[in-house]
């Protein structure tokens, strides 16, 4: 498995619906650069300067927002993650 280092959270892409709950079907268009992805790893913070470290406020599972331009994309073991750094985490979305 990969283990980021400090700030950096791993990332699996999950597709973003393109029907709301009530049915409406969503166009291509409205998508715009942020996207969703459930946590699959995070590193151990930010580290301070004595050397203890500020956790990372994310669980294994959450599903998230991030900026997608900013994530870095990784294969390993045939499976494609992300790696983004936590200040691009935008919001945990919380399911209904």
């Amino acid at each position: 498995m990969i283990k980021p280092m400090f700030e950096r959270v791993l990332l699996e892409k999950v597709e973003t619906p393109m029907e709301t709950t009530s049915g409406i079907l969503l166009p291509e268009a409205s998508k715009d650069e942020s996207v969703m992805a459930r946590v699959v790893e995070k590193g151990e913070g930010r580290l301070k300067e004595d050397g203890t470290y500020i956790a990372i406020p994310l669980n294994i599972g959450d599903l998230v927002l991030f900026n997608e331009y900013a994530a870095k994309e990784i294969k390993f073991n045939n499976k494609e993650y992300l790696l983004v750094d936590m200040k691009d985490v935008l919001a945990i979305v919380k399911e209904a």
